[in-house]
């Protein structure tokens, strides 16, 4: 078998080989050429992979690219850029001052979250008196689903007592079920 020329392909960075009708097996070429058999190997498996599909990473014409670095670029660099600057530091600045000269009161509160709901420290129960760690309200749903499977694997052998909850009694067994035959957890 003779060694034939191989035509090279540009592809995502790194040349690859395409398999030519006249060359039969690598070790073949590999004799050849003096080449290691299985790098060879490897980037052929690698690029087999990649190009199955037939797609590849396109190019950038030149006429693209000097319109980016030469118009896009400096624009972007001498008006956006500049711009995002100041107004994060003035954004710093009007805050700094209004800490330095507005009595705590006269501040304007930008974020206030108060749903106005109390909790009577009396009543909250001491971590060593509760029957459980972790009380996951709202189970039923998708999210709290995901969050019991989590819970499972990360809890199930170990000393952390948790529970669920939920609305309907009959969903929540439904759950438990569901749980038991998808981790194979205890009921």
């Amino acid at each position: 078998v003779a060694l034939v020329p191989l035509p090279l392909q540009r592809f995502s960075g790194a040349l690859s080989l395409r398999r030519h009708p006249r060359v039969t097996t690598l070790a073949t070429m590999s004799k050849e050429t003096n080449c290691d058999l299985a790098g060879m190997e490897k980037r052929r498996q690698l690029h087999a992979v990649v190009e199955q599909d037939g797609k590849g990473m396109t190019g950038v014409s030149t006429s693209t690219f000097l319109l980016l670095s030469g118009i896009v670029l400096p624009i972007w660099a001498t008006v956006f850029l500049p711009l995002t600057i100041f107004y994060q530091l003035a954004k710093h600045g009007f805050q700094r001052l209004e800490q330095l000269f507005l009595r705590k009161q006269d501040r304007p509160q930008y974020c206030k979250l108060d749903s106005g709901y109390r909790v009577d420290e009396k009543a909250v129960i001491p971590r060593s008196q509760r029957k459980y760690d972790i009380v996951l309200l709202g189970s039923t749903g998708f999210t709290g689903y995901l969050m019991c499977r989590h819970l499972i694997r990360s809890y199930g052998k170990k000393d952390v007592k948790w529970a669920i909850a939920g609305r309907n009694q009959a969903r929540l067994d439904q759950l438990k079920k569901r749980l038991a035959e998808d981790l194979d957890a205890p009921r």
